[in-house]
């Protein structure tokens, strides 16, 4: 009848309220191991007549009805108090709970972000880095291009000019050789001065056909050849 009014199923492990459904627990034990009807009144003295120990019993069972509602309403009274003390304290249990759970969650939250940005920070250094390393390599590799270009042009010029040098060279050799050409007055062969004979009368003559020309001049080449 009075275990309507204890807290249900308080949990041992449940931090909120743990004294006081202790408390109510160890208080129902007693009074369900206690009879109800077990009620101490003080004795009150009647007369060995009948008549009053009727209106005596009467009596004493109207005030012992009276004295147990009364405990009952205290009983209910008290654990109607210590019940609402219970949930009141599981409630701020639970909101201090909550708040730390969400001071927590935010806290992971912020941690988060935190790492987040910093991967982000170091994703925006390295694509920096990358993207300078490639540019100084484009700029390597274009000054290589550049460097090259010019030295095969250099190349280029300096075997253009050789060319144009030996060009001009032959040209000297062949114009300096067709100077020297002397031609024949026997047989019309031109050949270089060195090895040809000119004679008092600007006639050139081989050496082969020297003797057998029938040239005034070559005559005289002839006799002076034989006093010699």
């Amino acid at each position: 009848m009075l275990t309507g009014f204890l807290p249900r199923n308080p949990s041992r492990n449940d931090p909120s309220g743990s004294e006081l459904s202790f408390t109510a627990r160890k208080l129902s034990t007693k009074l369900k191991s206690r009879p109800i009807n077990d009620v101490q009144s003080p004795r009150v003295a009647v007369h060995s007549t009948p008549s009053n120990n009727s209106i005596a019993s009467r009596q004493y069972e109207n005030e012992r009805q009276q004295r147990l509602i009364a405990a009952q309403r205290d009983q209910r009274a008290w654990y109607e108090t210590v019940s609402n003390e219970a949930f009141q304290q599981r409630a701020l249990n639970r909101e201090q709970g909550q708040l730390a759970r969400d001071e927590l969650h935010s806290h992971v939250e912020s941690e988060r972000r935190a790492g987040e940005e910093l991967r982000q920070q170091q994703v925006g250094i390295c694509r920096a880095k990358l993207h300078e390393r490639e540019e100084q390599r484009r700029r390597e590799g274009e000054r290589i291009r550049q460097e090259r270009a010019e030295a095969e042009a250099t190349l280029l010029a300096v075997i253009a000019a050789e060319q144009e040098e030996e060009r001009r060279q032959a040209e000297e050799a062949e114009r300096l050789r067709r100077d020297r050409l002397r031609e024949c007055t026997v047989c019309f062969d031109a050949d270089d001065m060195g090895v040809m004979v000119e004679l008092a009368c600007t006639h050139w003559y081989c050496r082969p056909h020297l003797r057998g020309s029938s040239s005034p001049c070559s005559q005289n080449v002839h006799l002076n050849s034989d006093l010699n």
